[in-house]
């Protein structure tokens, strides 16, 4: 069942007739034919189907990793195309944060250096960043452990310092990648209810999954097979 709520008809991101198509030598493959797509603030939606069909693909074109073949990008209604690589990197900075399955935590650095990492790309004072990340660290609860390594951490946990990492610059967007796919239950429960959360902040969250576990925590839900989106579930 999908969970009931009330969000902005923001639109902040929107992908308009795009498809993409990899080459493989003389083959060609399409990953993902041609789709349209609206995620809006305040939003979680559901990117179901299962391996093969698209749904990275898609996720990938949501966050300005790869560009469609054909079609368009728009973020914040800008046209993604029009952008160079430094103005596309500055978006997917400022706008754009990442959470994957494998954590992709650093493995020498405590849960606060590993938060630190996008925000001293970002050339912010010591200040700024050491208040952000505290404050990033507290909306996943996750204070107390600030100054543990990765290897301390349990999966549950080492998925929420993710989390707070993807949302320490303060994205618009957050885009996940099988978040839940190595935690146990309990673990999934929190980490879910954490991005749950940071939708009905205002953030607009699209996770790409197989795990039928997390369909009553989506505003909307696309089934995604062989590269089309065959059912959708929920307001648009």
């Amino acid at each position: 069942m999908l969970k009931e709520t009330s969000h902005s008809d923001q639109v902040v991101a929107e992908l308009i007739g795009a498809s993409k198509k990899f080459k493989s030598g003389n083959i060609e493959i399409t990953a993902l034919h041609k789709t349209d797509l609206t995620l809006k603030k305040g939003e979680l939606l559901l990117i179901i189907g299962p391996s093969g069909s698209g749904k990275t693909t898609l996720l990938s074109l949501i966050g300005c990793v790869l560009y469609p073949t054909k079609g368009c990008v728009c973020i914040h209604g800008i046209n993604t195309k029009e952008l160079n690589d430094k103005e596309l990197a500055g978006l997917r900075r400022k706008e754009i944060g990442f959470v994957f399955q494998h954590f992709n935590l650093i493995s020498p650095l405590s849960s606060e250096e590993n938060i630190m990492v996008p925000l001293i790309l970002n050339k912010l004072s010591k200040d700024t960043v050491k208040e952000k990340v505290l404050q990033a660290l507290s909306l996943v609860g996750l204070g107390q452990r600030k100054k543990s390594l990765p290897k301390q951490l349990s999966g549950g946990e080492q998925q929420r310092v993710a989390i707070a990492r993807a949302l320490v610059s303060d994205p618009s967007i957050i885009l996940c990648d099988e978040p839940t796919a190595s935690l146990d239950e309990e673990s999934m429960e929190v980490v879910m209810k954490e991005l749950s959360d940071l939708a009905d902040s205002g953030k607009a969250v699209a996770i790409v999954t197989h795990d039928f576990r997390l369909k009553d925590y989506a505003d909307r839900i696309l089934f995604l097979e062989n590269g089309r989106v065959i059912e959708e579930k929920g307001e648009r």
